[in-house]
């Protein structure tokens, strides 16, 4: 922090999350799945979270932080994509069904 030169040990980014409910992919409510690098590089996860599923991540650095911070079309379609490509029975249509809004 004194170095103006030395590089940032931490860098700000935005992760967007996606609440689902957790019939939609029959998935044990117990157990949550990690998987620590996809085919970009980012970190996935499933989490039980209050009677529901959490998905995600993504992230994008920024600059500073939003006031009223809203989800990104690209971030909803991100994670998807990702979980129509570890469950493809699932094939999880755009417009969301199963979100939880």
């Amino acid at each position: 922090m004194d170095d103006p030169h030395s590089e940032d040990l931490m860098v700000p980014v935005e992760g967007s999350h996606l609440v689902m409910d957790p019939q939609i992919t029959n998935c044990n409510m117990n157990k949550g799945l990690l998987i620590p690098k996809i085919a970009d590089g980012k970190v996935i996860f499933v989490l039980p979270w209050q009677r529901s599923l959490l998905l995600g991540t993504t992230e994008y650095k920024y600059e500073q932080p939003e006031q009223h911070p809203t989800v990104r079309f690209q971030s909803v379609a991100e994670i998807q994509s990702a979980f129509n490509t570890l469950y493809p029975s699932l094939n999880w249509p755009p417009d969301r069904p199963g979100a939880i809004e």
